[in-house]
């Protein structure tokens, strides 16, 4: 799943695929039949762009990159 280019920062863009929305709540991605566990990690770079990281490259080439750049970061994790 993707961001389409200039999506709306509202609280429920209409436009993203794939996105599971209900009585004005986004329900992220879940499996109903059982707890999931999800974690999350934000990086600040020290950069607008990673240079020489071409799109569609692999996880691990883009994870060294990142965290090459990364000035500091937060994790963040939470069950369904």
């Amino acid at each position: 799943m993707s961001l389409p280019a200039d999506v709306d920062d509202g609280g429920l863009p209409a436009d993203v695929p794939g996105a599971k929305q209900a009585n004005g709540n986004y329900l992220g991605p879940c499996s109903c039949n059982s707890k999931n566990t999800y974690q999350w990690t934000v990086h600040a770079l020290d950069t607008a762009t990673i240079a020489g990281l071409a799109a569609g490259a692999a996880k691990a080439a883009a994870a060294t990159a990142v965290e090459a750049a990364s000035k500091a970061s937060a994790a963040l994790s939470g069950e369904s």
